[in-house]
C-alpha cells in the first residue's frame, strides 16, 4: 500500500471512529463511485460526508488541506474542484495531530485549499483554528436550523396567501399524531391543514 492510500484508508477509519463516537450510524460504500466516501445518520436524518486527509505542517504552522483533486486520464490531467452540492460535510484528518475536523459543504465553497492551525493569529486570520471545528453536533445542529428555517419560510408563505385570499385563521385545534381524535368544524367553516400537520379552520365559506 503506496503512502496516499494508506493516508486515504487512515483518513477514513478515523472519521468514522469519530462519528460513531458522536452517537451517529455510519454506512460505506462498496462501488467507490460516489462523490462522497461515507454516509452518516441520526435521527432520521442522513448526511453525505467527504473525507479529506492532510500529513504534513507548512512552514507558516499551518495544516494545508487541498480540496480540488488531480486525476489522469489517457491524454492529460484533469482537475476535479469541490463541489459543495455533492456532500452535506467535509471531513478532515490531520495525522500529524491524530484530529478530525468537521465543515459544512457550504462553509468551504469556492476554496481551492483549506488553511488549518492550532491557534488563531491576527497575522493569519483566514486560517480555520482546529478546536473550533473538532465538534460534528456543530454541523448537525447548522443542518437542523436550517431544516426548520426552511419549513417556517413555507408556513409563512402559506399564510401569507390565505390571508390575501380573504381566510383567517381562527383557532389551531391540536397536531396531528396517530390516535388523536380532533373535533370537527362547523359545517360552514373550511377546514385548513397548513405546513407542519396542523389543523385550523377559518371563517371562510364551506369549501
Amino acid at each position: 500500500m503506496d503512502a496516499r492510500t494508506r493516508l486515504g484508508s487512515l483518513a477514513e477509519a478515523k472519521v468514522i471512529t469519530k462519528l460513531v463516537e458522536s452517537g451517529l450510524d455510519v454506512f460505506v460504500q462498496f462501488s467507490s463511485k460516489a462523490p462522497f466516501d461515507l454516509v452518516a445518520g441520526r435521527d432520521g436524518r442522513l448526511y453525505r460526508v467527504q473525507v479529506k486527509a492532510t500529513a504534513s505542517q507548512t512552514p507558516y504552522g499551518t495544516y494545508r488541506v487541498w480540496l480540488k483533486s488531480v486525476r489522469s486520464n489517457r491524454t492529460k490531467n484533469v482537475i476535479h474542484h469541490f463541489d459543495p452540492s455533492l456532500c452535506d460535510i467535509l471531513a478532515i484528518y490531520i495525522e500529524p495531530l491524530d484530529k478530525v475536523c468537521f465543515l459544512r459543504s457550504s462553509e468551504v465553497a469556492s476554496r481551492a485549499q483549506l488553511n488549518l492551525r492550532q491557534q488563531q493569529r491576527r497575522e493569519d486570520r483566514e486560517a480555520w483554528v482546529i478546536t473550533d471545528l473538532e465538534d460534528v453536533g456543530r454541523i448537525l445542529r447548522d443542518h437542523t436550523r436550517d431544516a426548520c428555517d426552511g419549513e417556517d419560510m413555507v408556513q409563512t408563505t402559506t399564510h401569507q396567501r390565505l390571508a390575501k385570499a380573504g381566510v383567517v385563521r381562527k383557532t389551531v385545534v391540536a397536531a396531528t399524531s396517530p390516535g388523536v381524535r380532533i373535533p370537527l368544524p362547523p359545517p360552514d367553516k373550511c377546514i385548513l391543514v397548513p405546513w407542519g400537520g396542523r389543523i385550523a379552520w377559518s371563517s371562510a365559506p364551506a369549501c
